[in-house]
């Protein structure tokens, strides 16, 4: 349990110093990978190797990555690049 506190609250850590940068390859990177996460806790609690409340946890991350595609899509289109500066 404190592993995984840790590590929840270090990621939102992470997400906070990013959104103050203004570092949006890290939130690029993080939709694949919040998509992964959506997947495997799904297959988990369909094959029955996870409780179904993890459903929810998978759910949560798909959304997230989805949400997130989708800002960045529309920044993208608000604001043209400035030769790759953001990367």
């Amino acid at each position: 349990m404190t592993a995984s506190s840790m590590a929840a609250v270090n990621m939102g850590v992470y997400y906070v110093l990013a959104a103050l940068s203004d570092w949006k390859a890290f939130f690029r990177w993080t939709v694949p990978f919040r998509l992964l996460t959506c997947t495997v806790f799904t297959l988990a609690v369909i094959g029955g190797r996870a409780p179904s409340g993890f459903l929810g946890v998978g759910l949560w991350e798909g959304l997230g990555a989805l949400l997130t595609g989708a800002a960045l899509r529309y920044e993208a289109q608000r604001t043209p690049a400035a030769d790759g500066a953001d990367a």
